[in-house]
């Protein structure tokens, strides 16, 4: 994983702490989630919409990655 994807990773993990927190979902839950990599953490989605916002604000910044590395 490159820095910059541990990065993207790190501020993922955090928004979604915050969010499943404060939508009463376990630490337990999120461990397993998270056990089994950042993606299956789409099944505690509260909403299509909160999926299609998170989905859609992580492909942006993968495409801004993709972007970065073709400078090179």
């Amino acid at each position: 994983m490159s820095k910059k994807s541990k990065e993207i990773s790190d501020q993922w993990e955090a928004k979604y702490m915050m969010l499943f927190s404060s939508t009463g979902f376990s630490a337990q839950a999120l461990q397993l989630a998270e056990n089994y990599g950042i993606d299956c953490l789409t099944w505690k989605q509260g909403t299509d919409q909160f999926e299609r916002e998170v989905w859609s604000q992580a492909d942006l910044e993968t495409q801004e990655e993709v972007e970065d590395n073709s400078d090179s």
